[in-house]
């Protein structure tokens, strides 16, 4: 629909269309040809959640240091602001960096109410901790408003429903009451 009202952006509005797009549906595609078997799928869940302690690290370094260790990145300035506040790991602004802490902390959520082994279960746990700080330091509310919907959307799919609403409840007391976080 966008098409239609792009004006004279057209031909960057079809090159968006067929390439941004299309990379996700390839991207689709070869994750449902090579995600076959429950070994496959364990692995690149294994890669994905690692990977993603690693950015959650490399944001808390990032958060001590003013940069960090992965690709030498600052922290961004919030706007209006002087101070650089706002965390990005390695991406290139928080806002990005929020996306994708919303997507691997909805994908430790459905995992954490499905897993049923305690070790297990407690690294996840941990692991979604690191992430959720991470989250809040990335003072990005559109990823904010994106994690509460993705929580809002499991409640309503997850027959284990308790876990996830004490997930909503800390999540709302800590936008509420954390001082830096409640300003934004």
């Amino acid at each position: 629909l966008s098409l239609f009202n792009s004006g004279p952006y057209i031909k960057k509005s079809l090159t968006a269309l067929f390439f941004k797009w299309g990379e996700y549906i390839l991207v689709f595609f070869i994750s449902q040809d090579t995600l076959t078997n429950p070994k496959r799928i364990r692995n690149c869940l294994a890669i994905i959640l690692s990977m993603a302690f690693v950015l959650g690290v490399d944001a808390i370094f990032q958060r001590f240091s003013g940069v960090d260790f992965l690709r030498h990145k600052k922290m961004i300035a919030l706007y209006g602001e002087t101070i650089p506040r706002a965390i990005t790991a390695s991406f290139t602004h928080y806002n990005s960096f929020g996306a994708y802490l919303v997507f691997v902390i909805s994908l430790l959520l459905a995992l954490l109410v499905s897993v049923k082994r305690k070790i297990l279960k407690l690294t996840l746990f941990l692991l979604m901790i690191l992430l959720q700080v991470c989250l809040m330091l990335t003072f990005s509310r559109g990823s904010w408003i994106g994690f509460l919907a993705a929580l809002i959307f499991m409640l309503f799919l997850s027959p284990r429903i308790n876990k996830l609403i004490n997930m909503f409840v800390i999540f709302i007391l800590v936008l509420l009451f954390m001082p830096g976080i409640r300003e934004r």
